[in-house]
């Protein structure tokens, strides 16, 4: 199973260096999704991190980059920097896919950094 996890990070490492930029930074994103998701003995909520910052770099208007780092900020205790994308993503200003709940996933993810 490692194996497997270990490939298909190398392979989203290897495209990101690629093209960076694919899908509004989606291989960014994704890495950084898959980092916070993945096991504790290979999950890496820094790196997590990282990769959601760079996503949020490449491609700062897409709401699907801001939502998982706000989150996974909040997760780490960093509510501050949480509450500027919170305020980003509240304005509007961004481009969404339909794929994300975003009036529920903000609402909810208010309550946190508001409490």
């Amino acid at each position: 199973m490692l194996f497997i996890i270990k490939s298909v990070l190398d392979g989203f490492e290897r495209a990101r260096r690629l093209d960076p930029s694919i899908d509004d930074a989606g291989l960014d994103r994704n890495l950084g999704i898959l980092y916070h998701e993945l096991p504790l003995w290979y999950g890496d909520r820094e790196r997590a991190i990282v990769h959601l910052k760079n996503a949020c770099t490449l491609a700062p208007t897409r709401a699907a980059n801001r939502l998982p780092l706000a989150m996974e900020l909040v997760e780490n205790g960093q509510i501050d920097e949480a509450r500027q994308h919170l305020k980003f993503l509240e304005k509007g200003d961004f481009k969404v896919s339909s794929r994300i709940g975003g009036p529920f996933i903000i609402g909810a993810l208010r309550s946190f950094v508001t409490a």
